[in-house]
């Protein structure tokens, strides 16, 4: 006897019924199995009053991809839920696929077609408790796939490839058990043609290659067709048939487009866009009720989340890289972060491909204090086949990155710059970005570890959300969770102070910005509070000219008296007009006003004169 018989045997002996008809279904019949809720007193165990699948809904948190016909994963299920109820997958998965018919309904529409096509064929068939039956026909051979289907009739729903049924001896609300029909055979029947005609999906009238737009004009012609040659794919297309439209549009725009870019956008679509399945679509759907909740977990909040992306954007020499670095020595240390919350210790996984490992990343993690075994350079990935290296691209080798954040536990990923890692994405389009940065998202979620991904600013200094500020598509914003930017604090009259502030945050309260300065040995954050947020730091900048005038002429006004004014009351007046300390002191010593200051220690006040006015004694302000 074999082990799994064994388990059978045992099952027997204890009187289990459901979990003998289990196991009985995945040994004899190689039938996966999975367990379902049971129905106690006309309600589902599962305990909801409003439950709309009494004693039908899977048990396990995977639902259905935890089908299987392992006798010893069945047996824990059934000694975890005794009374539950036995489902089977439909499909390939168990070699068959059922024919639901539902009542009065599903008997008129079923004997409507076999009064057009001919009888079905004698096959194995359960009546269940509510008054149906199911009809179970054999798999058909390969080259024909069967997909689960709602309604192909009214009463009739067919259960194949992504579905599963519920099987005897399971308990119906009714009260009454499914039972396999006594007088159908035990061999599965084939299904005759006309009946998988009936139940499978009929393919999308494909449109005529000369259905191109016409008449296209400058500056819109590469996205017209890159659209049209795109939904073509979609529908499934050939390329000879895209390569055509792609041709008379080009010729149809005014001015002519290019025959040359057409076909380029056409090789460019055939590359990234994988053709649709001619198989039906299952919706693969989850009910809200069965997800469990969950608490955002954070690298640093609310700042960083983990298993989420967070974009890092500012212009060039704003600090990005060091302020990347920084935060990652934190890590794999454990040490605070720059508002005094302590990091998580971890190890961190980067890529970076403007700065050299050795001349300038380990420099600057050694002066950032990071425990460098923990950090991890991802250089390249390898071609097996071909032996050869070659750049790690993100539409493509996400699986390789995967692996190595698995097997060094990383807490952090770090790709910097973000657009270096998109080779062959058209970063200006949405649709590519989305597509290329999907996967890295969806691994983030997996892995559980943070991605935070460097990125340049446009040039586009007019626009005025700073949401628009990326470089690129907006679809890089969209992607990520998090949006941080860097910029000089304009209230600053060195200009060495930076802020990081908080762009775009939809998982939490977005936070108050904090001020840094890049230092020889990396970044030193301060503890200053930062008065401007976002919007107002990326709104677009007057020209300093203007900026210059007025604040000259709000000092002028506000010393067209003759008498020396407290430097207090200026500020006040400036910060008013919407006028900067930085650019008031520019005026300031543009104009050549001289400071003074009235009494000593605390009681003391500057004032502010100009150059020609003496009337007030005390320090100069050198």
């Amino acid at each position: 006897m074999s082990a799994a018989d064994e388990v059978r045997a045992s099952a027997v002996a204890q009187g289990n019924g459901t979990v003998e008809a289990a196991l009985d279904y995945a040994i004899h019949r190689n039938w996966a199995v999975l367990p379902l809720y049971s129905v106690r007193d006309g309600a589902c165990t599962c305990g909801k009053a409003d439950c709309t699948s009494p004693g039908k809904h899977p048990r396990t948190a995977h639902g259905l991809r935890d089908a299987t016909t392992d006798a010893a994963t069945i047996t824990s299920w059934w000694q975890q839920w005794p009374k539950a109820n036995v489902g089977v997958a439909t499909g390939a998965a168990s070699g068959f696929f059922a024919l639901d018919v539902d009542g009065d309904a599903g008997e008129e529409s079923l004997g409507a077609l076999e009064d057009k096509f001919g009888r079905l064929p004698e096959t194995v068939q359960s009546l269940t408790g509510g008054g149906g039956r199911h009809l179970l026909f054999a798999y058909p051979a390969a080259g024909a796939e069967v997909g689960s289907k709602v309604r192909v009739r009214p009463g009739l729903d067919v259960r194949g490839d992504g579905g599963y049924i519920v099987v005897p001896p399971s308990l119906h609300r009714s009260g009454r058990r499914y039972a396999w029909d006594e007088a159908s055979p035990d061999a599965l029947a084939p299904a005759p043609p006309w009946l998988l005609d009936e139940i499978t999906c009929t393919q999308v009238a494909r449109p005529e290659p000369t259905s191109a737009l016409e008449g296209v004009g400058e500056g819109q012609r590469n996205d017209a067709i890159f659209r049209e040659v795109s939904r073509l794919r979609a529908l499934g297309v050939s390329k000879a048939e895209a390569t055509v439209v792609a041709r008379d549009m080009a010729r149809k725009c005014r001015p002519p487009f290019p025959e040359r870019e057409a076909m380029a956008i056409v090789e460019r679509v055939w590359q990234k866009y994988q053709a649709p399945s001619t198989s039906p679509s299952v919706a693969r759907v989850v009910r809200m009720a069965d997800v469990a909740p969950q608490a955002v977990e954070w690298l640093w909040q609310p700042w960083i989340p983990l298993a989420k992306l967070t974009l890092l954007i500012g212009d060039p020499g704003t600090g990005k890289t060091m302020l990347a670095l920084d935060l990652a020595a934190r890590v794999t240390r454990g040490r605070p972060l720059p508002d005094g919350t302590r990091a998580p210790l971890g190890n961190v996984v980067i890529l970076t491909a403007e700065d050299g490992l050795a001349d300038t990343i380990r420099p600057r993690l050694d002066a950032a204090g990071a425990d460098v075994g923990r950090v991890f350079a991802l250089q390249a990935v390898r071609n097996v086949e071909k032996g050869e290296d070659k750049p790690f691209c993100l539409a493509d080798d996400v699986e390789a990155l995967e692996a190595v954040v698995n097997e060094v536990d990383g807490r952090l990923v770090i790709i910097d710059p973000l657009d270096a890692y998109l080779a062959g994405t058209d970063t200006h389009r949405n649709a590519e970005v989305r597509i290329a940065l999907a996967p890295f998202a969806a691994m983030l979620e997996r892995t559980g570890a943070a991605g935070l991904c460097v990125h340049h600013l446009n040039k586009d200094s007019s626009t005025v959300n700073a949401l628009y500020r990326a470089g690129g598509s907006l679809a890089y914003v969209a992607a990520a969770r998090s949006v941080l930017g860097v910029v000089p604090d304009p209230d600053d009259e060195e200009q060495e102070r930076r802020l990081l502030l908080s762009i775009k945050l939809n998982i939490a309260r977005r936070p108050d910005g904090i001020g840094y300065r890049v230092i020889d040995r990396g970044i030193a954050w301060d503890r200053d509070p930062v008065h401007i947020d976002a919007a107002t730091a990326f709104a677009p900048k007057k020209a300093d000219s203007d900026v210059m005038r007025t604040a000259k002429e709000l000092l002028e006004e506000q010393l067209a008296g003759g008498r020396p004014v407290a430097q207090l009351l200026i500020e006040e007046a400036a910060a008013k007009a919407g006028i900067s300390k930085a650019m008031l002191n520019k005026a300031k010593r543009a104009l050549g006003v001289v400071s003074k200051r009235d009494g000593f220690g605390s009681g003391g006040l500057w004032y502010w004169g100009l150059p020609e006015d003496d009337s007030v004694s005390g320090q100069e302000n050198a």
